[in-house]
């Protein structure tokens, strides 16, 4: 599948896992004779965006990643991939599905959201926006109510959504980026700018001068 996706232009990947198979087997969300790891299919996805998104290839991208687990799972996980095109959710979230019953989805259905926002935002940020969902569960450990939580999890890189009065907002735009405080790299609406920014100037020498 990914080297097929590497002969279409796309802004965004948002692989559907948030775990382990051995998790998924046993809720029956995949076949017994699955073996995928979550740490493998968020590499593999890391490595496509990387080796697409450059200036010779011009097919650049964007993760939007997941991870099902503790807290401190999730932050260990966001320091492993660490890169300004990665960002990675941590926090299951509920809508209503085409049989008109409300189900609880794994975090890969809080990633698609956001990258749905972001993709409908065009050059506007998430940051503050409120997301179609019913509701969200935090994984053990964090607390979304919290400030010292939300501090601790924005320096960790994770792409989270705090409750409101008008509903559930993502409280960044962020990026697994972690080397410094870099308002592109940290945010997931400036890289993907100055994605389409690039894109076009090089597109545009193309015509001029190819």
């Amino acid at each position: 599948a990914m080297t097929d996706l590497e002969g279409i232009d796309v802004n965004f990947v948002v692989p559907l896992f948030s775990r382990d198979a051995s998790k998924d087997i046993a809720e029956s969300l995949t076949e017994s004779s699955s073996t995928y790891t979550i740490d493998a299919v968020n590499a593999l996805i890391k490595s496509h965006v990387l080796k697409m998104s450059t200036a010779k290839i011009k097919k650049h991208r964007s993760a939007f990643l997941s991870f099902w687990g503790s807290y401190s799972d999730a932050k260990e996980k966001s320091g492993e991939l660490a890169h300004y095109r990665v960002s990675l959710a941590m926090q299951k979230t509920s809508q209503v599905n085409s049989a008109g019953t409300t189900v609880v989805q794994l975090p890969w259905h809080t990633a698609a959201i956001a990258a749905g926002m972001q993709a409908a935002g065009f050059y506007k940020s998430i940051t503050n926006k409120y997301a179609n969902v019913i509701s969200f569960v935090d994984p053990t450990g964090f607390d979304s109510g919290s400030p010292g939580d939300i501090e601790d999890a924005l320096d960790a890189g994770l792409l989270f959504l705090e409750k409101s009065v008008g509903g559930s907002k993502w409280v960044c735009d962020q990026t697994t980026y972690g080397v410094d405080t870099n308002f592109v790299y940290n945010s997931i609406q400036a890289v993907y700018d100055a994605d389409l920014v690039s894109l076009d100037l090089a597109a545009s020498f193309q015509t001029a001068f190819v």
